[in-house]
Order: structure tokens, then C-alpha cells, then sequence
């Protein structure tokens, strides 16, 4: 992303993450999005940090940035489309629809996402939660289901 590379940019992704059943393009749409909000909203030289963990049976994705941060009481209409939150200084403005697309594709995906102080108070976190991939044990003979699973890109309902 062309603005990150005004930002201190640590990400913290272990390799041996387990597997999740995506979209992939849908979520690199949902990272670029959180990262370029990031990017609008910090300061020149401030740090936008990556983050993926495990919890429970979930992956976990944490953007950090050292903006100016949501506020409380609108931390969930950030997620409404052409929503903005109201500023006092010059940043730039969006559409208002980046985070509304992000949480309809985490939702499509049977997630959810959320809007945090960032680390220590300062800034905000975007944290959102996929659940972990379940591919089902195949008996023999049931091809037709992995099928499914290679053809579609998603586990059979």
C-alpha cells in the first residue's frame, strides 16, 4: 500500500497459522481497507501495526494505528454505510462505505468485527475474527463432497 510506507509498519503473522476458508480476495479487500483507514488516519511516521493470532476456534486479525482513534459511542456506526466520524482537523475523508464492506465480508464468512481502543488507549483497533476451517473427515467413496470443498473454495453446508 502506497501510504504505509509513510507509517512504521511492524506485522506480526506466525507461519504456522491454521488454515481458514476464504475468499482470499474478498479478505485482502478487508485488509486494504482497515490499512488504508490506518494509513488516512495517523500521523505521518505513526505506527500501523498487523497482527494474526488464534483464540478459541477462531483467527484473529488486529490492524493498530496511532490515529486519532473512534470514539466510543460511534464504534458501531462506523460500520454503517456512508457513515463518518465527524473531525475537527484535516484529514482526509472517505466514502464512509470501507468499513460497512469490511464487515459485510467478514459476516459472509461467519465473523465478526469490532472496533477497540488501540494498545494502551491510543489509536484504534480493528479486530476482527474468522472462524477456523472444519473440513469435514471424508469416508471413502464420498469424493463428492471434496469435490464441493476444491470447486467452490468453501466447506459443503
Amino acid at each position: 500500500h502506497k501510504d504505509l510506507g509513510r507509517h512504521r509498519f511492524p506485522v506480526d503473522v506466525p507461519e504456522t497459522l491454521p488454515a481458514v476458508l476464504v475468499d482470499p480476495v474478498l479478505i485482502e479487500q478487508v485488509l486494504v481497507n482497515l490499512l488504508d483507514n490506518a494509513a488516512k488516519y495517523t500521523p505521518r511516521h505513526g505506527r500501523i501495526a498487523l497482527a494474526a493470532e488464534t483464540e478459541a476456534n477462531d483467527l484473529v486479525v488486529r490492524v493498530n494505528d496511532d490515529g486519532p482513534g473512534i470514539p466510543p459511542e460511534a464504534r458501531q456506526a462506523v460500520f454503517d454505510q456512508f457513515y463518518r466520524v465527524r473531525s475537527t482537523d484535516e484529514q482526509p475523508a472517505g466514502t464512509g462505505l470501507g468499513l460497512s464492506i469490511c464487515r459485510g465480508i467478514v459476516e459472509a464468512h461467519g465473523g465478526k468485527i469490532e472496533v477497540h481502543d488501540g494498545p494502551g488507549g491510543r489509536g484504534t483497533s480493528v479486530v476482527f475474527r474468522l472462524p477456523l476451517a472444519t473440513v469435514p473427515a471424508l469416508a471413502e467413496g464420498a469424493g463428492a463432497e471434496e469435490d464441493a470443498v476444491i470447486r467452490d473454495g468453501a466447506a459443503p453446508r
